[in-house]
């Protein structure tokens, strides 16, 4: 809401992500649904590619008017935080392995047994993510997006 309350600052949000992502198709964050588990996972997956950009936009942002560098502030302030970095990177993964199950279920007349055996599936893969002994898979691979902004994680929060 921060972007969607301001003509302004989604204007600025769509230019730094042109000037730094010219390849992306995306240039706004989604709202997140509260209810709808596809557009929840596109949200996320949205505000993952997009994170660099976005914390360029909030950093100009802080250049604004006092409310709106206050929030800015507040919103850099929370994104740094390891905890937040590793939540996000882990909704991420459990929602990319729980979407084709949502997309199925919104279908008009699903078929109950591909519903289970998609269950059963997904089951499986979080299971294995779960018992999995390489547990800092993760970490390396969004610390490297992460820190082209300067924003450091510390392992102990894995």
């Amino acid at each position: 809401t921060f972007f969607s309350r301001s003509a302004k600052r989604t204007t600025i949000l769509e230019s730094t992500v042109i000037e730094e992502m010219p390849q992306s198709r995306k240039t706004r964050l989604r709202q997140l649904c509260e209810t709808r588990w596809v557009e929840r996972h596109d949200a996320i997956l949205t505000f993952v590619e997009l994170f660099n950009p976005l914390v360029t936009c909030l950093k100009s942002c802080l250049d604004l008017d006092k409310d709106t560098s206050t929030s800015a502030q507040l919103l850099l302030n929370s994104m740094a935080k390891s905890e937040f970095i590793v939540a996000t990177c882990v909704m991420n993964q459990v929602l990319a392995v729980t979407k084709p199950l949502s997309v199925h279920l919104q279908k008009i007349g699903i078929d109950l047994m591909k519903a289970m055996s998609l269950v059963d599936k997904i089951i499986a893969c979080l299971d294995k993510m779960h018992s999995s002994d390489d547990s800092f898979a993760l970490y390396g691979k969004r610390q490297n997006h992460w820190q082209k902004q300067l924003i450091p994680i510390s392992s102990s929060h894995v």
